[in-house]
């Protein structure tokens, strides 16, 4: 009978493993937010974060309950966010206007236990910028040119908005482009800055499609030379990047185009006097205005 019981015993003890002591349970708090961001948006705070995903036991965190930003020295309820998603917050910013404040944010796990206090972001709250006014877009020889009319405030710098895909923060109210693509077409709206705040974006300029409509350069020193049967014309070498050739005018009639800052008339009648020009012309086919003339007597 005894070695019955110490087989069976045996046999329980065997099978069972040994478990340990119990683990607490999770407190699922959630790990703090470290990316905030915040600006002012014409009369709005605006605040962008993402949301954790885990907790600060590293546990994986199922949802949040609710989420509080602290702005100075109030607790103001926002929107709970999504475990892991990008947050957008936009709440009145009056009440703060005229102050520095402090903004951070704490959310609260499956059981109601708050994270610790984000990052704090600080900036001046200050009245709404007034939108750029009068948004004009105009062909420019570098590129496209952007005007507009700023408020004056201190301080104020302007970001350009180009759609599509492009912006530039300039500190006057003009901008020119010069990443454009000919052929292409370009709407611009400009937003005034101050600090941390911004205004409400302008409305858009026109549609203007970028293209090359302005000439090269007048050339210039044209100079005339009696030679043997011929007269012979130069002048200094045009230093635009896009010039494609020169057109000789005699008499005010075009008679040739040259690559080259040199002409030979040939085309003459000994004794008669000539009168001649030239323009540039760019690989767009713009034609410059005419040089100044020069008169010779042909030998």
């Amino acid at each position: 009978m005894m070695l019955f019981f110490l087989l069976v015993t045996a046999a329980v003890l065997t099978g069972c493993g040994y478990v340990g002591d119990p683990l607490p349970p999770a407190l699922n708090i959630p790990v703090s937010v470290e990316d905030l961001r915040v600006i002012q948006r014409g009369d709005k705070l605006v605040l962008e974060y993402t949301a954790p995903s885990l907790t600060t036991e590293a546990l994986v965190l199922t949802h949040l309950t609710s989420a509080e930003a602290l702005i100075g020295d109030r607790t103001v309820a926002i929107e709970t966010p999504k475990v892991g998603q990008p947050a957008h917050i936009e709440l009145p910013a009056g009440q703060w206007a005229g102050r520095d404040v402090g903004v951070s944010i704490k959310l609260s796990g499956p059981k109601g236990r708050q994270s610790a206090a984000s990052n704090v972001v600080t900036l001046r709250v200050v009245e709404p910028l007034p939108s750029p006014a009068a948004v004009k877009a105009q062909l420019h020889p570098e590129g496209i040119r952007v005007s507009w009319t700023g408020s004056g405030v201190t301080g104020e710098k302007y970001r350009v908005m180009r759609v599509p895909d492009a912006a530039a923060v300039v500190d006057k109210s003009e901008f020119i482009d010069r990443a454009v693509e000919l052929g292409k077409d370009y709407r611009y709206s400009v937003v005034a800055v101050v600090g941390a705040a911004e205004s409400l974006p302008s409305s858009a300029s026109e549609t203007v499609t970028a293209r090359d409509a302005f000439p090269p350069a007048v050339p210039v020193n044209l100079t005339a030379i009696a030679g043997v049967g011929s007269i012979e014309l130069g002048w200094d070498r045009g230093l635009d990047a896009d010039l494609k050739n020169y057109r000789v005018y005699r008499n005010d009639q075009a008679i040739g185009d040259s690559d080259a800052p040199s002409f030979s008339d040939r085309q003459i009648k000994t004794g008669e006097r000539y009168r001649y020009t030239l323009t540039a012309i760019d690989q767009a086919g713009n034609e410059s205005a005419r040089s100044a003339i020069v008169e010779i007597v042909a030998p």
